[in-house]
């Protein structure tokens, strides 16, 4: 099993940068939903996500990159995909199909295809959220902890109440993270391209 969990781990870092991406969607939120009390998954800093509408629908996933397009191809840079190490959800998706290899219910080649497409998965939402969420934290002056915390015990307003600031402004930042997470997600999906690009010039 310990073989099969290091296996894993590196593929989520090898097969997915190469392997073509298709049904990752960072959907667009539903109106009038607010960024609080979700959580990304976290890469080496406190990456969390707030919002309840900030995080792809299931039938978007299987629809395509919103962000990016409809069906648009999502191939991402190796050196910006998240790892077991950097992700404490690929981490558990890897324990189990090092789990169902081990028991030999699946084989090796289907775990690391398996693990890759993961790994895609939380790399486009962790990077929607996360450039969606700052200019809100940045206007508020807090942490997404912190927000989170404040919103769950009295709500949006003693979120606004606390910080000082205006529903107005509060709106303005959620437009502005919206515009700036469809910008990174289609920042991030050209990454694989450029790369191979270099490396072919190279």
């Amino acid at each position: 099993m310990r073989r099969s969990h290091s296996r894993l781990a590196a593929a989520a870092a090898t097969l997915a940068a190469t392997a073509t991406f298709v049904g990752v969607a960072a959907a667009q939120p539903a109106g009038g939903a607010g960024p609080a009390g979700q959580t990304a998954d976290a890469g080496p800093g406190d990456q969390t996500r707030a919002g309840g509408a900030v995080l792809a629908r299931r039938g978007a996933i299987r629809g395509g990159t919103r962000a990016s397009g409809r069906g648009a191809r999502c191939e991402i840079a190796e050196n910006r995909l998240v790892t077991p190490e950097t992700s404490a959800a690929l981490r558990r998706r890897a324990d189990r199909l090092a789990e169902r290899v081990a028991d030999e219910r699946i084989t090796q080649a289907r775990a690391d295809a398996v693990l890759a497409r993961t790994a895609k998965r939380i790399t486009v939402r962790t990077t929607h959220n996360t450039a969606r969420l700052a200019p809100v934290l940045a206007l508020l002056d807090m942490t997404a902890s912190e927000f989170r915390a404040v919103r769950k015990e009295s709500g949006l307003t003693g979120v606004l109440e606390r910080a000082g600031v205006t529903r107005e402004a509060f709106r303005d930042a959620r437009r502005e993270g919206r515009q700036a997470a469809r910008e990174a997600v289609r920042d991030l999906c050209a990454s694989g391209a450029d790369e191979e690009a270099d490396d072919s010039a190279g």
